[in-house]
């Protein structure tokens, strides 16, 4: 294994993925998802923050498991207040 230096960290760099990750990534070559921007509730974003890093994938898979589910409605209007106790 051919080892490289780092200079401007001081690190020794063993792999390819470590010069990568220290370069920052490039561009996906396919992208698998959508860049969307999203409101959510305080509480929601709380909630999965606090489970950690990687919240916004765990947030997509929650959405995905929802619209898998069997009779999953898509609401055209938000919810009324009444709807919500």
């Amino acid at each position: 294994m051919r080892r490289t230096l780092a200079p401007a960290a001081g690190l020794v760099i063993e792999t390819q993925c470590q010069r990568d990750a220290l370069a920052g990534r490039g561009p996906n070559k396919a992208p698998t998802k959508k860049l969307v921007s999203l409101r959510l509730s305080p509480e929601v974003i709380e909630h999965f923050k606090s489970t950690g890093s990687g919240w916004p994938s765990r947030i997509d898979v929650t959405l995905r498991k929802a619209v898998k589910r069997k009779g999953f409605l898509i609401r055209l209007r938000p919810p009324r207040a009444r709807e919500l106790r």
